[in-house]
């Protein structure tokens, strides 16, 4: 799978990814109509998710494409563990992170202490820039559904 067709099936998944996060909302946290609104390209989260049209919380989607489990560890740039406690203090929102894998799908909430933060080179094809991550064990995700 070259890049342009990586990008394509994860935004399929991340669609995926929703449907699952609202039906498991749907029968484990809310009851009426749950809408989730795409945040804007570049915005510290992916969507918005209301309860009956109230704004209720973020969530942050991350595809993929090992077994979970793989790997120990999380890691998610840093700002977004910043934008969850920002969020969280000025205005009281949860951001969730939902974490997709071949087999299955786990939430997180993002203003959890991380495991550790650590500088790294993450993405080299974006450039070689040392950027800060949140790392959170996989062991401390709820696992909402299994494929």
């Amino acid at each position: 799978m070259d890049a342009e067709e990586a990008y394509q099936k994860s935004i399929e998944l991340t669609e995926d990814a929703i449907v699952v996060y609202k039906s498991w909302l749907k029968g484990n946290k809310y009851y009426g109509d749950i809408q989730a609104q795409e945040m804007p390209r570049y915005a510290d989260a992916d969507y918005s998710i209301s309860y009956d049209f109230n704004f209720d919380h973020y969530v942050e989607v991350k595809t993929r494409f090992h077994r979970w489990g793989k790997y120990a560890m999380e890691k998610v740039p840093f700002r977004k563990f910043a934008f969850a406690h920002t969020m969280k203090n000025l205005y009281g929102r949860n951001t969730i992170y939902l974490l997709r894998t071949q087999d299955k799908i786990g939430i997180l909430d993002l203003t959890c202490e991380p495991d550790k933060v650590d500088e790294m080179i993450a993405r080299h094809d974006r450039g070689n820039d040392e950027d800060l991550y949140a790392f959170y064990d996989v062991s401390r995700f709820r696992i909402i559904h299994t494929t």
